[in-house]
């Protein structure tokens, strides 16, 4: 059997996750006395985009905390004014703003 010949690919991501740069500083904060850490914004579920897209807070920071920690998270009241501060923090934090 002949070797195959390699596909022609427009854009290889497995290769620009390779040479990615992009600062992969965590955003975190701190919130009834516990800290907690945010999905960086290149590697959080597309997911997320939808939930703030559709005004979905509580499913975008789900998916940006994670199972464990929006476990911890939930414990107490969390207001909509911290909720958004923590989102807003998060975006401002990677250059984005919300609603992109």
């Amino acid at each position: 059997m002949a070797p195959r010949k390699p596909v022609a690919v427009d854009l290889d991501l497995d290769a620009l996750a390779r040479e990615a740069t992009d600062d992969k500083t965590p955003f975190t904060f701190r919130i009834h006395g516990q800290v907690f850490s945010l999905a960086d914004a290149t590697e959080c579920d597309f997911r997320v985009l939808d939930a703030l897209d559709q005004g979905q807070l509580a499913d975008a920071i789900r998916l940006l905390l994670g199972d464990e920690q929006y476990a911890k998270f939930t414990t107490k009241p969390v207001s909509i004014k911290a909720l958004k501060d923590i989102l807003g923090g998060w975006s401002n934090h990677k250059g984005l703003t919300l609603g992109e």
